[in-house]
């Protein structure tokens, strides 16, 4: 058996190992939401500019 204060510090490096490998997760997690949010709210803003125009009616609109 390992003397307990290999044992706790072996415990500990995996803990922080642990933990810095969840906050790198929920970092990117976070990261990908708000670009997603950002996205969604562009898309859905953007969809009320925009007029599909058949080839036709833009040639009589620009003319």
């Amino acid at each position: 058996m390992l003397p307990t204060e290999v044992r706790d510090g072996v415990v500990a490096a995996a803990g922080a190992a642990l933990a810095d490998g969840l906050g790198r997760v929920c970092l990117v997690a976070g990261v990908a939401a708000f670009v997603g949010a950002g996205l969604a709210l562009v898309l859905i803003r953007g969809k009320d500019r925009v007029a599909v125009v058949a080839p036709e009616e833009a040639a009589e609109v620009t003319a």
